[in-house]
């Protein structure tokens, strides 16, 4: 399960329960009013756990996780919510030349500026961040030419938070 706050209402999309039951529902809560809505699911994608869910302007991009059959999910298929017109896209990402972000589940993502920065997760990415640029959905693996660096630890089931737009 993975949800965005937008203008008082949560989105809530998808998920797993403790059985392994993976639900395709898209739920919004509209916290002023205190009442649950079903969102649209028309060419939603399929059911799925352990994915991220980020809001740039009033599009929910719906990035990598698990299916149903405990395959993951290609990091190429970018599913967007269009919260204004209530209606969902399947998105081809392409890759920068040499940049293959492995499919993942259980990664964080924070929007910085117009790219979707992504962190972690299982399946053994062979990196650790990725980056996608949401206006022309091109992903990059940033470069650290710091020798002195401590190694990114690969973390999953976790969480990251941008504070003001900093780096």
């Amino acid at each position: 399960m993975s949800s965005v706050n937008f203008e008082g209402k949560i989105f809530v999309f998808s998920g797993q329960n403790s059985d392994d039951i993976y639900f395709n529902s898209f739920d919004i809560l509209d916290t002023i009013n205190l009442r649950w809505e079903i969102g649209n699911l028309i060419n939603a994608p399929t059911p799925r756990s352990k994915h991220t869910s980020t809001l740039v302007n009033n599009v929910i991009y719906y990035i990598g996780g698990m299916q149903l059959n405990g395959n993951y999910i290609s990091m190429n298929d970018i599913y967007q919510y269009d919260i204004g017109k209530s209606t969902w896209s399947l998105k081809k990402a392409t890759l920068a030349l040499g940049d293959v972000p492995g499919p993942r589940g259980g990664h964080s993502a924070v929007l910085v500026e117009d790219k979707i920065c992504i962190y972690g997760g299982i399946y053994s990415p062979k990196e650790t961040i990725a980056m996608l640029d949401t206006t022309t959905l091109v992903w990059t693996i940033p470069q650290f030419n710091n020798p002195k660096a401590p190694k990114l630890p690969n973390l999953v089931y976790h969480t990251a938070t941008m504070k003001d737009n900093e780096r």
